[in-house]
């Protein structure tokens, strides 16, 4: 589905929230390129917050094998995108 940016665009206005994007009907090979271009564009914060314990870039095996296991026992991560030199 092809959307109009004028029509849009007000959904992205900054106003303090934090927005949910949806990503729908991508495979693997998807993931892996999206892993490439953030690790390589922009600085990045992944791990685990409340442990205290965050990598430069994200695993990328880490992660893949996360997106494709049958089973709840994985640890989730949280991954930071820093804009600007700011990050929550």
């Amino acid at each position: 589905m092809t959307y109009n940016w004028n029509d849009i665009k007000w959904i992205f206005e900054p106003d303090g929230a934090l927005r949910d994007i949806y990503v729908t009907n991508i495979n693997v090979d998807d993931w892996k390129n999206l892993i490439d271009f953030l690790n390589n564009e922009f600085v990045i914060r992944f791990g685990i917050t409340q442990h205290n314990f965050q990598l430069n870039k994200i695993d990328k095996n880490y992660a893949l094998q996360y997106l494709t296991s049958r089973t709840d026992q994985m640890e989730s991560k949280t991954i930071s995108i820093i804009l600007d030199g700011y990050s929550n």
